[in-house]
């Protein structure tokens, strides 16, 4: 029970007020019930906080995981499309030069 002690409660309320003081032990006895169950409650919330922020935080560690997978990817993409282009220059200038001796055989 919180405040006022019983003995200074029953002295200002004197013997007739049985039922008035009662009725505080019985509020106070609710205001100290509801005041645990907020201070769990309270315990219960900072828990989540913290399993929500570790959650974030794998999270986020997979988001760069999967973000610098996606460079490599777009890198090895590049480096193919600048092999491609080699390949295409390359099979150019074979045709050309192979058309060059075509030409040179059979003008000779």
């Amino acid at each position: 029970m919180r405040g006022l002690s019983s003995f200074t409660l029953f002295l200002l309320l004197g013997t007739g007020g049985k039922a008035v003081y009662d009725h505080y032990v019985d509020l106070s006895n609710r205001l100290d019930t509801f005041a645990d169950r907020l201070s769990e409650l309270d315990k219960v919330t900072a828990l989540s906080v913290r399993e929500l922020a570790i959650e974030q935080k794998h999270l986020n560690e997979q988001m760069q995981r999967q973000s610098e997978q996606i460079e490599r990817q777009i890198e090895q993409m590049q480096r193919l499309s600048e092999q491609m282009q080699c390949q295409g220059e390359l099979q150019r200038d074979i045709q050309a030069l192979a058309m060059e001796m075509r030409t040179k055989l059979f003008t000779e």
